[in-house]
């Protein structure tokens, strides 16, 4: 699997790329976040900590783990529907995903793609290599994103 770098994350994730938005905030989250695609999905606002500025998510063992927001995955948070008024619901409302989307919004990016291979888990990959260029250790990372 190959990864995107910074820009092209950020080529990749611009809203005229996307037929729907709510599919692209799901990988934009996962692009500013680290948390996968299925934490994204399952994520209900009583998950978002907006005064402490972090999501509280359960992994596979139910131990609970804390994802640092930083200020743009709150402005993006905050700019979706939902959230106070109905804690219990899911951020995302997806019901059908089969990832065609993600490969469309790569195509019409412009992001080279001949002899790479992107697919939608190098979004996440993509920002855990951008924490270890940032000289975060695997094992800081680890602790907050469970093993990559």
């Amino acid at each position: 699997m190959d990864l995107f770098t910074q820009k092209e994350l950020t080529q990749l994730l611009k809203e005229k790329n996307w037929e729907n938005p709510t599919v692209r905030n799901i990988y934009y989250l996962i692009a500013v976040t680290g948390i996968t695609f299925d934490d994204a999905l399952g994520l209900t606002w009583k998950d978002v900590d907006f005064g402490g500025n972090f999501i509280s998510l359960k992994d596979e063992r139910k131990k609970m783990r804390l994802i640092p927001l930083n200020s743009v995955a709150v402005k993006l948070l905050k700019t979706l529907p939902g959230g106070a008024a109905d804690p219990g619901q899911k951020v995302f409302d997806v019901l059908d995903y089969t990832g065609d989307e993600f490969y469309s919004a790569l195509m019409d990016s412009g992001i080279p793609t001949e002899g790479r291979k992107l697919y939608p888990e190098s979004v996440r990959a993509s920002f855990i290599q951008i924490l270890r260029d940032q000289g975060n250790s695997q094992e800081a990372i680890a602790r907050v994103y469970g093993e990559f």
